[in-house]
């Protein structure tokens, strides 16, 4: 009779200790889905506020759907952008990085990769769609216990447009909603 204690004894830690594993990794998944970012450069050539939606979570990884509206203006001309993006996102922090103790606020480094366009419409001129591959990094901020995510990004995006390539970077500041 006391094997059987025992025994039912350790299959509780033990399922106490899986439970607590499993929370604290559905925990990590079930962050914000939702955040407003603002952007210089990339996608959009200039200026520009987002939408970003995350559909897909897994316990290293996330996808990342982004939509936004740019605006340039200056002296010469006037221009809106409608930038477009599907990006997925893999984490780089190494794993004791992430098991450590919790600090009051933990950072989390992504490599980000995807595609973008962005229709780009200036007056007096026909519209043109910009195509960008996105390569950067993505660096997260978490307080521990609330779900607030500021985050920042820096990527290259080569942008093809008119049947020529040229270089182009973007910085994107965020927070989840």
């Amino acid at each position: 009779m006391k094997r059987n204690t025992a025994r039912l004894h350790f299959a509780g830690i033990l399922s106490f200790i899986f439970f607590c594993k499993t929370a604290a990794q559905i925990q990590y998944r079930t962050r914000s889905d939702i955040a407003l970012s603002a952007e210089i450069g990339g996608i959009s050539p200039f200026l520009s506020a987002n939408f970003e939606f995350v559909p897909y979570k897994a316990k290293n990884s996330f996808g990342v759907i982004r939509a936004g509206v740019g605006f340039k203006s200056n002296s010469t001309s006037q221009a809106v952008s409608v930038p477009f993006s599907l990006t997925y996102n893999f984490l780089l922090n190494k794993k004791k990085d992430c098991d450590a103790a919790p600090q009051k606020v933990f950072k989390e480094r992504f490599l980000e990769t995807g595609l973008g366009l962005s229709y780009v419409s200036s007056l007096g001129q026909r519209p043109v769609l910009y195509l960008a591959p996105i390569v950067g990094l993505r660096k997260q901020f978490i307080k521990w216990g609330k779900s607030d995510v500021f985050f920042y990004k820096i990527h290259l995006t080569p942008i093809y447009a008119e049947q020529h390539f040229r270089f182009g970077a973007g910085l994107s500041l965020g927070h989840s909603l």
